[in-house]
């Protein structure tokens, strides 16, 4: 209930929104129309009744014979109390099925109203689950902007891990080629420098710094756009070439002269 309307001997205390307001709206429509009805009819025996008056009267005055007078007064005063009797019933009948007719127009604003009630109660339903799914997007939103942020860190890191590996790459391998037996060093073993280290560096910079330009041209430069548009070059020429080959014979030639002189240009 929503504490708008009491309960009574027409409505049991139960939910008003559980009720099946189509099928309510469709009887009350057909009593309407039946109560309309009825106040048609009454209305139109309420009419005829003054004129079954006036006809008793006109009866009564067409005799001239005492008795037939007298037997036909009788008869037309009971007649008259009987068309008193249904004016009075007839006037009762008619206000009642104003007050039906009232009461079916109260009772299709009162659904009316429940309808719209209803209609608010769900849009209200709709926009709390609506919020409710708002507020988990916006949650796994924030848990997706931190598994980022730390997916960005574990980025970094693997980048600083990569480029320190790079930058000891060469020298590592330099070291190791020296350090082969295909080589003669001095064994002497004084603390002296020894004339191979000054080759150690003389080769491990430049290939350092090679190593770190190669990986910069590699990182830095649209490679992707460059092969992209080349690609695409190549495929509207192929593509041209097959539309050439599913000409007539008459115009093929003219055309793929005009291709081939575009390609060159």
């Amino acid at each position: 209930m929503t504490g708008q309307y009491s309960s009574s001997d027409y409505f049991p205390g139960v939910d008003l929104f559980t009720l099946e307001f189509t099928e309510m709206t469709r009887l009350l429509n057909t009593s309407a129309e039946i109560t309309t009805h009825q106040v048609f009819t009454l209305e139109g025996l309420s009419t005829a009744l003054p004129v079954l008056k006036t006809w008793g009267t006109s009866l009564f005055q067409l005799h001239d014979e005492e008795q037939d007078r007298q037997a036909l007064l009788a008869a037309q005063v009971e007649v008259l109390d009987k068309l008193e009797y249904l004016d009075g019933a007839i006037v009762a009948s008619l206000i009642h099925a104003e007050h039906v007719e009232k009461r079916i127009e109260t009772y299709r604003q009162l659904i009316y109203h429940l309808m719209a009630q209803k209609a608010s109660r769900t849009n209200l339903e709709v926009a709390k689950s609506s919020a409710v799914i708002a507020k988990s997007a916006k949650e796994d939103s924030a848990v997706m902007r931190q598994i980022a942020l730390e997916t960005k860190r574990d980025s970094s890191a693997m980048k600083t891990i990569a480029m320190l590996t790079m930058f000891f790459l060469p020298g590592t391998f330099v070291a190791a080629i020296f350090a082969m037996p295909v080589f003669e060093w001095d064994g002497t073993g004084t603390p002296a420098i020894k004339s191979g280290f000054k080759r150690y560096w003389a080769i491990t910079v430049p290939l350092t710094v090679t190593v770190f330009l190669i990986w910069g041209a590699a990182t830095l430069l649209p490679w992707r756009s460059w092969v992209g548009e080349r690609l695409g070059k190549k495929t509207r020429f192929v593509t041209s070439e097959r539309f050439l080959d599913e000409l007539e014979d008459g115009g093929r030639n003219v055309l793929k002269c005009q291709l081939r002189s575009e390609r060159k240009t």
